[in-house]
């Protein structure tokens, strides 16, 4: 009984490790991303838009737009506020037509009731722009 519980303890510690190892792959992975999409599309006299950043904005990101600020009902923590943060819902954006030059979305569209009025006004807002969205398969799995 005690060498059972002994083997369940180790298969449980080696598949702890194998997660976070796994996690820590991931984000080195999406960190380099960001970091090679920046370099190559974003230079830095641009002023880039995150749009529904949430808890993690793109690193490249000079301003942050979530549309609910307090509710973290969906979100892995609280909404960043270490640059600019402006309220405002996707499908109807708070700034001036071609006031900034990229926005990024990411994870964000899936999550969207009419996605069509996110990119005409993304289109109005940013001369261009980044669009990630995950797999369903990717949002049903634990964080």
């Amino acid at each position: 009984m005690i060498a059972a519980l002994a083997v369940a303890a180790t298969a449980s510690a080696v598949g702890v490790l194998a997660w976070r190892r796994l996690r820590l792959r991931r984000a080195s992975a999406v960190l380099r991303q960001q970091l090679v999409w920046s370099w190559r599309v974003a230079p830095r006299h641009a002023l880039v838009l995150d749009v529904g950043a949430g808890n993690n904005p793109h690193l490249r990101a000079d301003v942050l737009c979530e549309r609910f600020l307090t509710d973290d009902l969906h979100r892995g923590g609280a909404v960043e506020r270490d640059r600019p943060l402006v309220a405002g819902d996707a499908g109807a954006l708070p700034f001036k037509t071609g006031s900034v030059d990229l926005l990024i979305a990411r994870a964000l569209i899936e999550h969207l009731r009419d996605p069509a009025a996110f990119f005409a006004e993304a289109g109005r807002v940013a001369r261009g722009g980044l669009f990630v969205t995950r797999s369903a398969t990717w949002e049903r799995c634990p964080p």
